[in-house]
């Protein structure tokens, strides 16, 4: 769950990525519609497409494809909460 209201708490969706070599994840909102996706371990999901608009509160689907230094290849999915 995240918050992205500027009150500098939660403000921001990210990956612990101190074990990753590499990072892959895009973010879907319900209809299945991609709004978000990154290749960069700076960079996060505020909460906005990547157009720009904001998102509404909800539920949100994510795909996660990254390799660990250790040479392990990870495919994770899963869901986020977006509030206000």
């Amino acid at each position: 769950m995240f918050t992205p209201n500027g009150d500098g708490i939660n403000d921001v969706f990210l990956i612990n990525n101190t074990a990753l070599e590499t990072l892959h994840y895009e973010i879907y909102n319900r209809w299945g519609t991609k709004i978000f996706e990154t290749n960069s371990m700076d960079e996060r999901w505020d909460g906005h497409t990547t157009s720009g608009s904001e998102c509404k509160e909800g539920i949100y689907f994510v795909i996660l494809t990254a390799k660990g230094w250790d040479d392990v290849d990870y495919n994770q999915t899963g869901f986020i909460q977006l509030l206000k």
